[in-house]
């Protein structure tokens, strides 16, 4: 067996990478990019390239992850992404790339994009900021006030009538360590 390997064994002949499709794919993007406003059919794209619709919807999906019917929308989505880098706002984005109004970028660019268009041009806060902590924490009590409830709480066990006098000294304390 080994006497086999060493006589037949070797590195295995390289595969070429297909490359027919990227000459068509990328004449496609240039007549979909000068026709941005009209997009043609994919038949009538592929009769004006000389190819057939499978052919061309195969090679423009290889060469740019997308059908071609794609491609117009995420020409202004690529767009106002730019725009959103430098600081614009979306809805001015929006309209400087083609799209009727915010609701329209915001729904091409959640899909394509993942994340709205006000998220993605917001810059991105610490999970542990100030701001964050006083949303995000509940009412937590320093040990003196925990004290009080702890003993107020024993008190109303055995004098209930004491509830109604001890929950407001707690809470009075409570507002007190709180800074309130």
């Amino acid at each position: 067996m080994t006497r086999l390997l060493r006589l037949n064994g070797g590195s295995l002949p390289q595969r070429e990478v297909r490359t027919a499709g990227v000459g068509i794919a990328a004449r496609a993007r240039a007549v979909l990019e000068e026709r941005l406003a009209e997009p043609p059919t994919l038949e009538r794209l592929a009769a004006d390239l000389g190819t057939s619709p499978f052919a061309l919807l195969r090679a423009f999906r290889d060469a740019y992850g997308m059908p071609p019917r794609a491609w117009p929308t995420d020409g202004p989505v690529r767009q106002a992404r730019r725009l959103l880098d430098v600081g614009t706002t979306p809805a001015e984005a929006a309209v400087a790339v083609g799209f009727t109004n915010q609701p329209h970028l915001n729904r091409h660019f959640t899909r394509i994009v993942g994340v709205p268009p006000g998220a993605y041009g917001r810059p991105a806060r610490r999970p542990d900021s100030p701001a964050d902590l006083r949303r995000r924490t509940p009412l937590v009590l320093d040990a003196r006030v925990a004290g009080l409830a702890a003993a107020a709480v024993a008190l109303a066990l055995r004098a209930p009538f004491l509830l109604v006098v001890a929950v407001p000294v707690v809470v009075a304390a409570g507002v007190r360590a709180m800074g309130g």
